[in-house]
């Protein structure tokens, strides 16, 4: 089975390269925009959508599913760390 990167095509990295540019050029030019979390959210939402659609389109969910597990055993490992440390009264 071939891998999902030589399956995609090269321009699906442009959302990718939008989300760096977006990080970059936001707080320089929309700063008041930027300041809120929740407008982060919607921006990185939004770019992320066309990813999602093409892991449906080539069938392949098993990378995002690795994905998003990996980023909730991250979260699990900071909070019972800051448990730990005694940030939690």
């Amino acid at each position: 089975m071939d891998h999902l990167g030589q399956i995609l095509p090269f321009w699906t990295v442009s959302f990718f390269l939008l989300l760096l540019l977006s990080i970059a050029i936001f707080p320089l030019t929309h700063g008041r925009f930027w300041e809120s979390n929740r407008n982060k959210g919607i921006v990185a939402g939004i770019l992320s959508v066309p990813v999602v659609i093409l892991f449906i389109t080539y069938g392949n969910l098993q990378p995002l599913i690795h994905s998003i597990e990996e980023y909730f055993s991250f979260i699990i490992l900071l909070g019972a760390l800051f448990v730990i440390s005694g940030g939690i009264f």
